[in-house]
């Protein structure tokens, strides 16, 4: 793409909505679905569904215990399906196996299958779907084609990302959440992660996207992190650029390089004066998350990856014990700080939906 080009379809501003939610409010889940509908509105989220629309629906659920900050909430979930709701019946939530996690558990453990009952929607684990092959044009790392879900095909995509850390990609928002969408095989891209998301941005960008920040998680992200109140929440067509509002008020200046290279590549607005702020104000926040500490599987995934290691590591059955270490770390890392970490969680005031 051309600079004159990327420059004529990126004049536009791109909305972001932020509004803070009252922690001491009477009725906490009433203001929380109160406040989802408020920031939705003000992002516009009309313009991007059209009546009757089918709509996958992609809450983060990268991990299938219970753990408040990690995944999506069960209140935003609800709020969110309410309001499109006003729009169309037609909704399916969906998420996607990892080679450490079971969607079936994470939905039902992280109390969003109850939601999903409740509110008479459909849900898909994506790993059971029909996969089909689709080009990616000017693809950077991904093959082209490559094999995703069929039903992403047929529907526009709304994601609703928490706002937390990551320890490879130093934060997972509205670009990564869709970084799942794709086979367990995702996770050779780790080396190079940056570029992936810009492929994985042109295969499933959402037309809307509503960021989690009623509880998130900061420090060694996704999944060892440590839960933190944060009461906000943010709306967007614009999956870049809600990620760069949750990174500044992350107080994170890091460069985040996979939001540059979407903007660079057309994909969305990273750069602050081309984002246009409506809602509550934010000039007071500045969460200072601590961040971009790669946990120990990530250093060890990382490493093994170098050339002349790989292919003994990632080919061979070697891997197979990989996985089992994997699947093995988290009830470890429970034990040593994850279940302190997760009943403090739980102990808030907005613990009570996860007790079920």
């Amino acid at each position: 793409m051309s600079q004159e080009q990327f420059q004529r379809e990126n004049s536009s501003l791109s909305l972001v909505a932020v509004r803070k939610v009252d922690y001491g409010a009477e009725d906490l889940e009433r203001e929380v679905r109160d406040q989802v509908r408020a920031v939705m509105e003000e992002a516009n989220w009309q313009e991007a569904i059209e009546p009757d629309e089918k709509i996958c629906l992609k809450p983060n659920l990268c991990i299938d215990i219970t753990f408040p900050g990690f995944v999506t909430s069960p209140w935003v979930l609800k709020s969110v399906i309410r309001v499109l709701k006003d729009r169309t019946q037609n909704i399916v939530v969906v998420e996607n196996d990892t080679w450490t996690s079971d969607a079936e558990q994470a939905v039902c453990n992280s109390g969003l299958m109850a939601v999903i009952e409740e509110e008479e929607v459909q849900w898909c684990n994506l790993s059971k779907d029909r996969w089909v092959d689709v080009p990616i044009e000017n693809s950077l790392v991904l093959p082209n084609p490559i094999k995703i879900p069929e039903l992403l095909t047929q529907c526009k995509l709304v994601t609703v990302p928490v706002l937390k850390t990551h320890g490879n990609t130093t934060i997972t928002g509205a670009v990564k959440n869709q970084y799942g969408c794709i086979s367990k095989g995702r996770l050779a891209y780790h080396e190079v992660i940056d570029r992936t998301l810009v492929d994985i941005n042109r295969l499933f960008k959402p037309v809307f996207c509503i960021v989690d920040g009623t509880i998130g998680s900061e420090g060694n992200g996704p999944k060892e992190g440590n839960p933190r109140i944060c009461n906000l929440l943010l709306a967007s067509a614009d999956n870049v650029a809600i990620d760069a509002i949750s990174t500044r008020l992350m107080g994170i200046e890091d460069e985040i390089a996979h939001l540059r290279l979407n903007q660079e590549h057309g994909l969305g607005n990273q750069s602050l004066e081309r984002i246009q702020l409506v809602g509550d104000s934010i000039s007071d926040i500045n969460l200072k998350f601590a961040h971009n500490s790669k946990s120990l599987l990530t250093i060890l995934d990382l490493w093994l990856r170098k050339p002349g290691l790989k292919w003994l590591i990632y080919d061979t059955f070697i891997f197979k014990i990989i996985l089992v270490l994997a699947k093995a770390n988290y009830p470890i890392w429970m034990f040593l700080c994850g279940k302190v970490r997760r009943d403090r969680a739980i102990a808030s005031r907005y613990g009570t939906q996860w007790k079920i």
